[in-house]
């Protein structure tokens, strides 16, 4: 892209959760701006000054070459209200297939939407710190105006919301599903399973959900606690199986590699998927310390990264913190790229997924040890 900037003399912005921790790896690189934190009430001007040859941008959420060079560090900024989000525009949708983001069935016409934003809890790895730990809602009036207009106008089929707590707020979300109810769409969401519960699915299910995804990580509950992961693992097979049967199609996050990781544990995690009904899916990662997490700061306690450290570095530290795993990388970077794709939860691909997944690791240099102390 940067190749093509130079070519066809256009301007380079870039948001999202990366642009908080590798605003000067983007800026060295010769994009023209970063935007940190949530960009909808800033980007407007930002793009307006890049087209004018405003150098000297004056907005403390935002990067450029002026500002890096000056040493200085842009502040995350969020959205207090999401009523003040600009009108979605769905005529840039019109004429255009998308694919329908992890859902389990297939639809021409998928649509992303969001209707509440930010995540309330504390996991260690979650690049959240900084400006998306508070929840917001959209209301539900404004919803329903957008939603609408995108299935009716514009022939949306399907619609995954990206908000990360979807369902956090049961009024909020009751009210949300008697309008989904009735609209002719099917969609998909990213819940919780702290604050998800059978009722609550049957409900979804009826208003034309098919698809919910968790961050189960690991079925270790000590892995979970050091990694502040508020999961109930004694509910978790039992709603699991309900959402299948009320037909939703549940998609598990795991992470290889949090802190206190064993062989054993890992173990453990594998025969939970297999103890589940068929209907599920599943995705595989490996946390990655972001700086601005305590995943990262960790890391700096034991050693395992320099103080400031900010780099592609980082992502080779990945799934070592905090554990005694001996990972080979080869084998590693081959396992990530299989199985961080959904995966269906049969018999054959959780027994494939079983024997790859031991293959990451040296056995003959393992060292289990579970007495990682966070709180140093």
């Amino acid at each position: 892209m940067i190749r093509e900037k130079e070519r066809n003399e256009f301007k380079i912005i870039v948001i999202g959760p990366h642009a908080v921790n590798h605003f000067r790896y983007f800026i060295e690189r010769g994009v023209d701006a970063v935007i940190v934190g949530e960009p909808e009430l800033t980007i407007d001007d930002v793009a307006k000054s890049l087209v004018s040859g405003d150098k000297e941008l004056n907005l403390s959420n935002v990067a450029t070459a002026h500002t890096v060079s000056m040493g200085i560090t842009p502040i995350p900024v969020q959205v207090r209200d999401l009523a003040d989000l600009p009108f979605l525009n769905w005529s840039i949708c019109e004429g255009i297939d998308y694919d329908a983001h992890n859902s389990p069935k297939t639809f021409n016409r998928g649509f992303l939407y969001e209707a509440s934003r930010g995540c309330p809890f504390q996991c260690i790895y979650c690049n959240t710190e900084t400006h998306r730990r508070t929840y917001r809602k959209k209301p539900i009036e404004r919803i329903q105006q957008e939603l609408t207009l995108a299935v009716y106008e514009y022939g949306a089929e399907y619609i995954y919301f990206i908000d990360e707590s979807f369902g956090y707020d049961d009024e909020w979300t009751y009210n949300l599903l008697e309008f989904l109810r009735d609209l002719p769409v099917q969609w998909g969401c990213q819940g919780n399973l702290k604050f998800t519960y059978p009722e609550k699915l049957s409900r979804m299910a009826e208003a034309g959900c098919v698809s919910m995804e968790f961050g189960l990580e690991t079925y270790d509950a000590h892995i979970l606690k050091m990694a502040r992961k508020n999961n109930n693992l004694e509910a978790a097979s039992q709603l699991i199986d309900h959402a299948i049967d009320v037909g939703i199609s549940p998609l598990l996050f795991l992470l290889v590699g949090l802190p206190g990781e064993t062989l054993e544990s890992l173990r453990r995690t594998v025969e939970f998927l297999k103890s589940l009904k068929p209907g599920f899916r599943f995705s595989t990662g490996v946390p990655i310390p972001y700086p601005n997490t305590e995943y990262y700061r960790l890391g700096v306690r034991e050693g395992k990264i320099r103080e400031g450290q900010n780099d592609e570095s980082l992502y080779e530290l990945a799934g070592t913190i905090g554990n005694q795993l001996c990972w080979n990388l080869e084998n590693k970077n081959r396992f990530i790229a299989r199985y961080g794709p959904n995966v269906w939860g049969t018999k054959r691909n959780i027994e494939q997924f079983e024997r790859d997944l031991m293959s990451c690791f040296s056995m003959d240099r393992l060292a289990e040890d579970n007495s990682i102390d966070l709180t140093k």
